[in-house]
């Protein structure tokens, strides 16, 4: 007690023993806890928002984190909770008293750590979108929304609340009304147009139309999307984006809808679909899109799939381009080849002003003459451009500075009647000095003033003025060249050697962080005076974004112009073979990551670079067989050390690959286990790790009520963590649980899901997948001939998409059908044939030899099982290994081979609820019982026979599946006796003569 007394310091009298424990005597402001709830009450009570943020800093100051951090006990973890709780009302109210203080920077510093460690906390994420609305950061309010929105469906299947759902309003309203603030396009001769256009907004539940604006150029596209948005704004969300000259893939998407997210989540077709359903379930929405003409294949992609398959309900797509022209790419012109087929598009053509619509502009815009004088110089206008708006406003600019109507109308009748010599005309009465900015503007644009100083080496007040200037003759609007067709014209005045150096000086202000297509312009601009590899450089970079927006035709364009420069470069070929992938010419894409991988793996070794070229596409749905060439690309890249989560992509695919192999390395699944396991590992990281397990447990001796707990886990993480990859296959994997388990109902409406999120997703194999449990169901119900009719249809939507396992299906399924009547013996060649090309899967080999025993070949039989019990022997793999073991029953029993009907007894789970399934359900071979009965009888164990066999016509009578019924029953009267036929060809059993 004295050491101890000593050791801390204290008087006798404040450290005292008694009853077995210590009582350490010590003043309450002594103890940091204590300060801070002594602190905390004071903050809490005090109103004044000043005062309370200092007194709520005070008591944070106290706070320095949980108390007693590692121990545990009732009292102490009662104690830590109120004071964690109390924590959290302290920032909730310093935040809510700084916003009232406006200072939103302090509440978005203060919040953002606690929306992030609590998402399922409503409170933090609604004083988040207040802060970053108050702080001028809307954007950054509304994703913030979004994904609290996302967050508390996907994880607690709850809206958002009153106080979230406000702080969002509030965003879109003060949006709204600085919109709003906006001047009104003025717009003539337009009004039907834009009738037509407020009539596709009439939100009566139907899907959304696409709206195609088109028109030769300068018609007047973009003012009419500008005053649909103006219109649009009373009463719903506007979203808007365009496509430059060059700019990267996606852009105009990009600019409506925000940045995709990284990986599968980001394809072009599911992201466009997803945020508009989000942007949609807060009321109408119009979306303006313009210069498509400019656009990429991803863009094109999404454009003709939201065509097709509807939009939400309330949601409008207006899209603007110009009509068919040289020089307007091949891509706009098969996107516009499938808008046109599709009824649902409403196209509108623009075509030049009526004499009516050139008198109101000039009245207008002359309003000095008088409305006689404009009237005159309005007939004088339309004689002069026939109409065009372009050229129109471009003259009324010019007729605006006139003195009189004279003046007016001498500078008409001297004004060349085509656009691009008037362009010529107005340049050359510029000064000097303003007529290079004009000309660099048309090569640089778009870039902003301040560039473009910087490029001209000027000062920035010389190039306003210069652009104040070109703005009076018509030339300029906004900072920018009026229109595409003013900026071609100017730019095809400046030579090529001041056009090259322009680019140049531009380049060298751009940053490694820019984005790669802007670069990519403007190296090309400057490629004279810069090497080959540079160039070269710039379309890699390029192709690699391309690749990941999935605008495949321009990545491969890219890739391709930079591998004759960069032949040794290890990015351009594994993005190279990746394309490749991705546009399913898998064997170019074999070869050439085959190849890259070599040059990936020479030092230094770009670990992630590797594993791409390794993994390959991953957005190509691979058939349900092993790929050979892939996995040995894997094992070499496994030789690599890694990071953690390109390690965990890795093991991923090598366990994929594995479980068509048959060769089991325990030592990754452990490895797979770790990473998924550890504290910082991601959810979307634990889902595919549970994903994987599940999919192993699937075939193996596990009872049907496990398989669907892991399941339904499995899917639960994947949905946590988002990624659409990993959520399809959770549900795949849940589905053929429920399936194995006997709960039809939940598979079929899995099944519906399934069918709706694969399309969604753009994921042909499993949209395939969806439509053949159809035809299984219908098989087992019995109903042989829509059986038929439903499994004809799933192999013909298979070969329409591309699906290679659709044949293989289609002839499983007439391999059960005969089985069920009786018939498999006419089945031997086929049989036969697919064990001969399958020899990795001794499920075959089982069928074989069932057939054979049907048609009486006992010794071919049981040379088959023979090779079935082989080629187990010789595998760890067990697809298809339940199936394969029911038809090896039948033919044990036929046969008489004991050897045979053990390892049935012994793999078949004793599970009364089992259904046995093939793959992902393509077929169902009815309760495992009926098979562990029918090996029972093999090996003369008659009892258990018979428990087996009332087990499973038991499940089949609850599932109302008459032809297991039967077969279940007449085995059960063959064992009491009785002198029935037997199910599934089974027949006599061989005997000595034989």
């Amino acid at each position: 007690m004295t050491r101890l007394r000593d050791w801390l310091g204290v008087p006798r009298q404040d450290l005292v023993a008694g009853s077995g424990t210590y009582t350490l005597a010590i003043e309450p402001r002594d103890v940091d806890l204590s300060r801070f709830h002594l602190a905390a009450t004071a903050a809490l009570a005090t109103a004044e928002p000043r005062a309370l943020v200092d007194a709520t800093d005070e008591a944070l100051t106290a706070w320095v984190g949980p108390p007693w951090p590692g121990l545990s006990s009732p009292r102490l973890d009662l104690a830590r909770g109120h004071a964690l709780a109390r924590h959290r009302r302290v920032v909730e109210a310093r935040t809510r008293a700084l916003l009232a203080l406006e200072r939103p920077d302090e509440a978005v510093e203060a919040v953002t750590p606690l929306a992030v460690e609590h998402p399922e906390q409503e409170v933090w994420h609604a004083l988040l979108v207040r802060a970053l609305h108050a702080a001028g950061r809307p954007g950054e309010a509304i994703d913030a929304f979004l994904a609290a929105r996302r967050r508390l469906h996907d994880e607690l299947a709850v809206d958002p609340g009153e106080e979230l759902r406000n702080a969002y309003r509030a965003v879109l309203v003060e949006r709204s009304r600085l919109r709003s603030e906006e001047p009104r396009p003025y717009l003539v001769g337009r009004d039907d147009v834009l009738a037509t256009i407020v009539a596709a907004r009439v939100d009566d539940g139907s899907h959304g139309p696409v709206v195609l604006v088109e028109g030769e150029a300068g018609i007047g596209k973009s003012l009419v999307l500008a005053a649909a948005r103006y219109v649009a704004r009373r009463d719903a969300q506007v979203v808007d984006g365009a496509w430059d000259e060059g700019s990267a893939p996606l852009a105009g998407w990009v600019d409506a809808l925000g940045p995709p997210p990284p990986g599968p989540a980001g394809a072009p077709v599911p992201w466009v679909r997803q945020r508009l359903a989000e942007l949609a379930a807060d009321g109408p929405v119009l979306v303006t899109l313009d210069d498509a003409h400019r656009a990429d294949s991803a863009s094109f992609a999404a454009i003709t799939d939201i065509a097709r398959h509807g939009l939400p309900p309330g949601v409008v797509v207006l899209i603007s381009a110009c009509a068919p022209a040289p020089g307007v790419s091949l891509g706009w012109e098969l996107c516009r080849a499938d808008l046109a087929r599709d009824t649902s598009v409403m196209r509108v053509e623009l075509g030049q002003l009526d004499g009516t619509a050139v008198r109101q502009l000039a009245r207008r815009r002359l309003v000095s003459f008088g409305p006689e004088a404009a009237d005159r110089l309005a007939r004088l206008l339309y004689q002069q451009t026939a109409g065009h708006p372009l050229h129109v406003t471009a003259l009324l600019d010019v007729l605006a500075t006139c003195h009189d109507e004279a003046a007016a109308a001498a500078a008409v009748r001297t004004v060349p009647p085509r656009l691009r010599a008037f362009v010529d005309r107005q340049l050359d009465r510029l000064r000097p000095a303003t007529r290079r900015t004009v000309e660099a503007l048309a090569v640089l644009r778009p870039v902003p003033p301040g560039a473009l100083a910087v490029a001209l080496d000027r000062p920035s007040r010389a190039v306003a003025e210069d652009l104040r200037e070109a703005a009076s003759r018509g030339l300029v609007a906004d900072g920018d060249l009026r229109h595409e067709v003013v900026a071609v014209a100017v730019r095809d005045r400046v030579p090529e050697t001041i056009r090259v150096a322009w680019h140049a000086a531009w380049l060298e202000h751009l940053g490694p962080d820019d984005d790669a297509f802007l670069r990519l312009r403007h190296t090309l601009g400057a490629a004279p005076l810069l090497d080959d590899a540079t160039v070269a450089r710039a379309r890699r970079d390029a192709g690699v974004v391309a690749y990941e927006r999935r605008a495949l035709t321009e990545a491969s364009a890219l890739l391709d112009a930079a591998a004759r420069v960069l032949s040794e470069d290890p990015v351009v070929e594994v993005h190279r073979g990746l394309v490749l992938g991705a546009l399913g010419r898998a064997r170019e894409a074999d070869d050439l990551l085959d190849e890259a991988i070599g040059a990936a793996m020479t030092a230094p070794a770009d670990p992630g670079l590797v594993v791409k070229a390794a993994v390959g596409d991953e957005s190509v749905e691979r058939p349900g067989r092993g790929d050979a060439r892939r996995r040995a690309r894997l094992d070499r890249a496994e030789l690599v050390p890694s990071p953690s989560a390109v390690r965990f992509d890795l093991l991923v695919a090598m366990l994929r690959e594995q479980s068509f192999d048959g060769v089991a390395r325990p030592e990754l699944v452990a490895e797979m286990r770790a990473l998924a396991g550890a504290e910082d590992a991601p959810t979307t990281m634990r889902a595919r790790a549970r994903a994987l397990e599940v999919r192993q447990l699937l075939e193996g001796p596990v009872p049907a009520a496990h398989r669907v707990d892991l399941a339904a886990e499995g899917l639960e993480l994947a949905r946590l963590g988002g990624d659409p990859t990993v959520v399809l296959d959770a549900t795949e994997l849940m589905l053929t649980a429920a399936l194995s388990a006997g709960q039809v109902d939940q598979a079929l409406g899995l099944r519906r899901t399934l069918a709706v999120e694969a399309h969604r997703w753009h994921r042909p194999r499993l949209v395939w997948a969806a439509h053949v449990l159809e035809s299984s169901v219908l098989l087992a119900r019995g109903d042989d001939e829509a059986a038929d009719h439903a499994a004809s249809a799933s192999l013909q939507l298979g070969q329409d998409l591309g699906v290679d396992d659709a044949r293989a299906a289609f002839a499983v399924h007439l391999v059960v059908r005969a089985w069920i009547g009786g018939t498999l013996a006419g089945l031997c060649d086929l049989t036969e044939q697919a064990a001969r090309d399958h020899p990795a899967m001794p499920a075959w080999a089982a069928v074989a030899a069932a057939a054979r025993a049907c048609a009486g070949r006992y010794d071919e039989a049981s040379a088959l099982l023979a090779e079935f019990r082989a080629r187990r022997a010789a595998t760890d793999s067990r697809r298809f290994d339940r199936p394969g073991l029911c038809f090896a029953a039948c033919a044990a029993w036929s046969t008489g081979d004991l050897e045979t009907a053990r390892i049935v007894r012994a793999e078949l789970p004793a599970d009364p609820d089992a259904v046995v399934i093939l793959g992902y359900g393509a077929v169902i071979t009815g309760p495992a019982a009926l098979f562990a009965g029918i090996a029972a009888m093999a090996l003369g164990d008659v009892a258990q026979a018979r428990a087996d066999v009332s087990v499973a016509e038991k499940l089949a009578v609850g599932l109302g599946w008459t032809p297991w019924v039967d077969a279940a029953a007449r085995v059960g009267a063959h064992l009491d006796g009785a002198a029935v036929e037997l199910p599934l060809g089974l027949g006599r059993r061989r005997t000595a003569r034989d």
